[in-house]
């Protein structure tokens, strides 16, 4: 399945991570496992207001959780990558 070029996984998958992640992490079943997230979602605590919002308004914990989330998904789609999912 080429999810690159599907235009109805493009638009079900555009929406912010904290939306998304669920949907990921429902991947730990099923045929798409390998692509799956963790269950526990590290941008629980995100809203896209906070786009824009001072640095100071965050401490280090926080940013540490996101960063650990943000490489998970750097992985699986490195792992899509490799195995033909994506381009």
């Amino acid at each position: 399945m080429d999810l690159e070029n599907n235009e109805t996984h493009k638009k079900k998958y555009k929406k912010h991570i904290n939306a998304t992640w669920a949907h990921f992490s429902d991947f730990r079943q099923g045929t798409l496992a390998t692509y799956a997230l963790s269950s526990a979602n590290p941008f629980n605590d995100w809203l896209v207001d906070q786009r824009y919002a001072a640095q100071s308004n965050f401490d280090a914990a926080r940013v540490d959780k996101h960063k650990t989330g943000a490489k998970q998904v750097y992985d699986l789609v490195e792992r899509a990558k490799n195995g033909g999912l994506l381009s």
